[in-house]
């Protein structure tokens, strides 16, 4: 065999065992930026360090983190057993009077008893107006049980605000379907006329059909309305194409957005940060303008506490630059790290 068979062979070989090496997926982070070789410790050259070389590097905060999770636990213990946590579970009516406790055992159940009129009010606020009831309302006939308050000195509820009820998690009447079904206003003596004079039979009649209609759109049997849900199905078979195309181009922009992190991940990071900065200073700057606002006596509730507001808001942005300082370097390891997990991410896409 000739010579330059032989080299050609030499070629060949040479070829096959440079396809058959694997390219080193950290050789890029094994170099400066000038191309010289990185110097660090051996066990840091091909990723993060086995867990046989990892140890305890801060045990002075490992100490203060426990001692703060064990004050959390006994100060929420001391909240418990102390305190009375089973009244968040009660609701207040128009006077701050919880209905079901105290003086108010025997009116356990809350009835917004003006929901209708403040809905219709326009540009303006809703406002809830409650009492405390003994039961629910569920027919045209019994007048409501409730306990007056100094918004509402009597029981006695609009035709218009009147809704059929039955509570809900023993605690709040909500419109009820089961009631309004159980009406039958064609009947005699099944509406009374003098706790609703401004209402007619007909009128009445009117109202529970359209309240039952409500009331059974939102509070059927089994807390689901089958018509609706149905034309929810009719819908998406209908637009099937419309929806495929919009998951195509949501993946396709998750994709750009990935390319788009893995180029800017740090100036991203960087914004996020001072942004969050310059908001907690800007609130905090907002409440302390506010307070000029309340210079009168009667305000002086109000200027109170917008000013603690305005030093909460003040006191969480010196604490995040102090944060932000004494992170500085763990913040750009961060950055490292998710600019090379998204890489690892697009290594594992089977278009790549």
């Amino acid at each position: 065999m000739s010579e330059e068979g032989e080299k050609k062979e030499e070629k060949e070989e040479k070829k096959e065992e440079a396809k058959e090496e694997k390219k080193d997926p950290y050789e890029h982070y094994k170099k400066k930026t000038d191309g010289s070789a990185l110097t660090c410790k051996e066990e840091l050259l091909n990723g993060p360090m086995t867990d046989s070389n990892r140890g305890c590097t801060d045990i002075l905060f490992c100490i203060i983190f426990i001692v703060f999770l064990c004050a959390v636990l006994a100060v929420a213990a001391f909240g418990w057993w102390s305190g009375q946590p089973s009244k968040i579970f009660y609701f207040y009516d128009d006077d701050s009077r919880q209905c079901g406790l105290g003086v108010m055992s025997q009116y356990k159940y809350i009835y917004l008893y003006q929901t209708v009129s403040e809905l219709k009010k326009v540009n303006s606020a809703f406002t809830s107006f409650a009492f405390c009831v003994k039961t629910c309302p569920s027919n045209y006939l019994q007048p409501i049980q409730c306990k007056p308050t100094t918004k509402k000195t009597d029981c006695l509820v609009t035709f218009e605000n009147l809704y059929l009820s039955e509570p809900l998690v023993d605690r709040i009447c909500v419109p009820s379907f089961k009631a309004y079904q159980a009406v039958d206003l064609s009947k005699p003596n099944s509406f009374n006329p003098y706790l609703y004079p401004g209402a007619s039979a007909a009128s009445a009649a009117a109202a529970q059909a359209k309240a039952q209609k409500d009331a059974g759109s939102v509070f059927s049997g089994n807390l689901i309305n089958t018509d609706q849900l149905l034309a929810y199905i009719a819908d998406v078979s209908a637009t099937w194409e419309a929806i495929a195309a919009s998951v195509g181009v949501a993946f396709i922009v998750a994709l750009l957005y990935m390319l788009f992190l893995r180029c800017c991940a740090g100036f991203i990071a960087w914004m996020v940060i001072f942004i969050i900065l310059i908001l907690l200073t800007a609130i905090g700057y907002i409440f302390q303008a506010r307070t000029l606002l309340y210079i009168t006596e009667a305000e002086r509730t109000t200027y109170i506490i917008m000013r603690v507001f305005s030093c909460l808001f003040y006191t969480a942005a010196c604490v995040w630059l102090i944060f932000i300082l004494a992170n500085c370097n763990n913040i750009r390891l961060a950055i490292a790290l998710i600019k090379v997990k998204i890489v690892n991410l697009y290594r594992q896409l089977p278009i790549t």
